[in-house]
This record gives C-alpha cells, structure tokens and sequence, in this order.
C-alpha cells in the first residue's frame, strides 16, 4: 500500500537526500558493497529501496559529468 502513496516532498527532498547520502558513502568506502568485501544485508536493503523507487516513479534522476 505504501508504495502506491508516492508524496511530492519524498519525492524532491527525501528520496534524493537519501541517494546522495549513498552515494557519499559508496565513494568514501572501498567495496564492491556496502560494508566492505561481502555482500551483507544491508546490500539488499539498499537494492530494495532503490527498486521501490524505480517501480513508484520517485527513485531521482541522475546527472554524471565526466
């Protein structure tokens, strides 16, 4: 249910807040994932949310300048 209820502000402020602060974190820390050399839980919590999004239409646009 709560993915069909999709708020303006979650989408322009929460949600882009959110990739950003992963993004932040994914640059800051050596990988592949999350918390290091092994996929954790928290990977899959990540990928969840980045699917709710994606399917709900709020997951943020990207820009990359390279």
């Amino acid at each position: 249910a709560n993915l069909t209820k999709k708020s303006e502000k979650y989408k322009n402020e929460v949600a882009p807040e959110y990739y950003n602060l992963l993004d932040q974190y994914y640059r800051d820390h050596a990988g592949p994932y999350l918390l290091g050399n092994r996929v954790t839980y928290a990977d899959f919590a990540v990928y969840q949310s980045i699917d709710n999004d994606e399917r709900t239409g709020t997951l943020p646009v990207c820009h990359f300048s390279l």
